[in-house]
């Protein structure tokens, strides 16, 4: 009789057990791969590529000043020059190729004074974003690779200027920025396009700030 007892007990813990699960599966938050990095939890890093980033130094850099084309003797038209300024008048330039080079004024002329000893004349150094991997956590799922089944690419938490919700009398939920009111017409700009609703039909706006 004991052990009767005793097995019915066990199957009622293990019913009990088994609905607990079923109840916290069901109310479990449904997701889908993330739209930012493909499910990967990864995605390029923004400083650059191949995991190199300019270098902080005062060495020539094709991303700071103003390069142009010159027809120079001995040079190929596709070279870029960056003028430096004389103090005794006129200018001296150099190409690409000193790309790395630290440009420095002695008595009030440009001079070349060697390579930048921060990055080793290469204009470039390891990224301190990625770490030279050329990857970064992805920003939307935090590295998770899947991001909650409504979350779009037009509407999550994570993004900036996140559109607006505008709940309507039947029930639908429209994300969107409103563009124009005309009268009682509202004009919305959603992700598949432009929707007019009335006013009067907009129960409440959820509008970020």
């Amino acid at each position: 009789m004991k052990t009767r007892t005793f097995m019915m007990l066990i199957s009622f813990v293990m019913l009990v057990l088994a609905r607990d699960m079923s109840a916290d599966n069901a109310n479990a938050e449904k997701t889908k791969p993330c739209f930012n990095c493909g499910g990967t939890g990864k995605t390029s890093c923004p400083n650059g590529k191949d995991g190199e980033m300019d270098c902080p130094g005062p060495c020539l850099k094709l991303s700071v000043g103003e390069w142009v084309h010159m027809d120079v003797a001995g040079h190929p038209p596709t070279d870029l020059w960056r003028k430096f300024s004389k103090g005794s008048g006129g200018w001296s330039a150099w190409n690409q190729n000193h790309v790395g080079d630290i440009i420095e004024y002695q008595n009030g002329d440009p001079v070349d004074v060697g390579k930048c000893k921060i990055c080793g004349g290469t204009g470039k150094v390891k990224c301190t974003l990625c770490n030279g991997t050329g990857e970064i956590t992805c920003p939307i799922c935090e590295g998770k690779k899947v991001v909650p089944e409504f979350w779009t690419a037009f509407d999550n938490p994570k993004m900036k200027n996140r559109p607006g919700h505008f709940k309507l009398k039947d029930g639908r939920i429209i994300a969107g920025k409103k563009i124009i009111t005309i009268g009682n017409d509202v004009n919305i700009q959603t992700t598949t396009g432009n929707v007019q609703v009335k006013q009067s039909d907009i129960v409440s706006e959820d509008t970020p700030k």
